[in-house]
């Protein structure tokens, strides 16, 4: 999930951190776009349920996730790259809404797959059905451990997908119990929350900046 620290989110790390507790989500991967900023923020407030991410655009468009990380990656690598970059943190490399949003889907799916530890099989904003359907079918027919996700950038979208897992504390747990994922939805994907996120890239490019929020964490 997202915070203002991506350029397409809205919700504050304390209010992403305090949504969290309310749906009662054991632990939460903070991934904004290119930067950890909000997820170090969100940790500070709440160490054992928040997870230091980053959603990293390759140079051939797919979005890759790393989690537990302790660096930025830069963006436009080429995937390979991103992936080393992810390992050499002792990472967790997750693919997410593989079929969603860009042509070339297939490609780059069958080009990523052999790379990630964790494919998400639903993500509560791929509003078009076959999106996620795609990935759960090809995802369950090799194997492959699946989550589940809401992919918030607003704290109402919390809880709306989640993944059930044994316990685990840190990257190398999380792998070994990976198989053992159970995505949970509530059967619904969104558009609405879509019209919100063009809304704050556009008032970037009116800035000329990357869009924030003021008074971050009131």
């Amino acid at each position: 999930m997202h915070t203002c620290f991506s350029h397409d989110a809205y919700q504050t790390p304390r209010e992403l951190v305090a949504r969290a507790r309310e749906v009662g989500l054991d632990r939460v991967a903070v991934t904004d776009h290119h930067a950890l900023d909000g997820a170090l923020r969100a940790r500070d407030l709440d160490p054992e349920r928040v997870i230091i991410g980053e959603e990293i655009t390759a140079r051939d468009g797919t979005d890759v996730i790393g989690l537990y990380l302790t660096k930025r990656i830069a963006p436009r690598l080429p995937l390979e790259r991103v992936v080393d970059e992810i390992r050499a943190q002792n990472g967790v490399v997750y693919l997410p809404h593989p079929f969603a949003y860009l042509r070339g889907g297939r490609r780059r799916f069958e080009r990523a797959l052999p790379l990630v530890d964790i494919v998400e099989v639903w993500n509560s904003r791929a509003f078009y059905a076959p999106w996620n359907r795609r990935a759960l079918e090809e995802v369950r027919r090799r194997g492959i451990p699946e989550a589940g996700g809401s992919d918030a950038h607003f704290s109402r979208e919390l809880g709306r997908a989640s993944t059930v897992f044994p316990f685990f504390d840190d990257a190398e747990a999380l792998k070994r119990v990976a198989p053992r994922g159970r995505p949970e939805h509530n059967g619904h994907t969104y558009l609405l929350p879509h019209v919100g996120s063009v809304s704050c890239i556009a008032l970037s490019l009116i800035k000329g900046r990357p869009w924030r929020r003021s008074a971050l964490d009131r």
